[in-house]
């Protein structure tokens, strides 16, 4: 089999020679992605501020203060004053579909800025709840990407290491925040969803297992119980995915426990 890029000799199912791969400028296109022009209208319940730029002799163009959140967040990215980005990077992406807890069908708009937001943050500190937020949503969004990469059909030597790396990066994004007792909570579940991402779910369960044991967890239980059943049932194992949704209360009513349901046979 060739690479569809290069036509470069590949192994069998394998579209993407490594050559090819190492230049895929940004990784986080591999994202499910929302193709809908309408996407800012919809996400943000109004008609984002249009305008036209050019032409300028000058190529350096600079972003002033606006009312627009991402001419705000350009704004920031490029000066030196970021005190107001952490709630700026947690309600942009908020606002984008990265929710705090990891669902597995997260869907994104296309965005540019968004590998600039991922690679400017990795050197910044600040304190409080809402660069906490900020973090685990960054983290999220690099989990994300670590399970589309896993999907792939490129050679797993290529894959994985990268894949990983990601996973990694996502969990350290997690602990450099300071983190109150319910963020925790949504970051350690998220952390054994990662493991499921990069293959090792047999841990994943092990690790969810633990938390539905746990009291403090009980605000947690609904989510744990919905991805415990997601992994077996990404397993084979769909008897034991049916016993797991069986634990939800019948009037417990979500889109994804819908899906489960129609998956595994039509369970009420």
């Amino acid at each position: 089999m060739g690479c569809i890029s290069c036509g470069e000799k590949t192994g069998d199912n394998v579209l993407l020679c490594k050559a090819c791969f190492e230049r895929l400028k940004d990784p986080f296109s591999l994202l499910p992605s929302l193709l809908d022009p309408t996407a800012d209208m919809r996400l943000n319940h109004f008609c984002s501020v249009s305008m036209r730029i050019g032409p300028f002799s000058d190529s350096d163009i600079t972003f002033g203060r606006g009312l627009e959140m991402i001419t705000r967040l350009r704004e920031l990215l490029m000066s030196s004053h970021k005190d107001q980005l952490p709630i700026l990077i947690d309600r942009y992406l908020s606002m984008l579909g990265i929710d705090l807890r990891l669902y597995g069908d997260e869907r994104l708009p296309r965005r540019g800025i968004l590998r600039q937001i991922v690679n400017a943050s990795s050197d910044l500190s600040f304190s409080g709840e809402s660069w906490a937020r900020a973090l685990i949503r960054l983290g999220n969004i690099e989990a994300l990407t670590a399970r589309e990469m896993m999907k792939l059909p490129i050679e797993p030597s290529i894959s994985i290491p990268y894949a990983k790396a990601m996973a990694e990066n996502a969990v350290k994004r997690y602990e450099r925040g300071e983190l109150s007792p319910t963020l925790k909570k949504i970051t350690e579940v998220n952390k054994a969803i990662i493991l499921h991402f990069i293959g090792s779910s047999d841990d994943a369960i092990r690790r969810l297992d633990q938390f539905l044991s746990f009291e403090d967890f009980i605000d947690e239980r609904h989510h744990i119980l919905i991805w415990k059943a997601t992994i077996l049932l990404d397993l084979g194992r769909d008897s034991e995915a049916i016993k797991v949704i069986g634990e939800l209360p019948k009037e417990f009513h979500e889109r994804r426990v819908e899906k489960l349901r129609l998956l595994l046979g039509g369970l009420k």
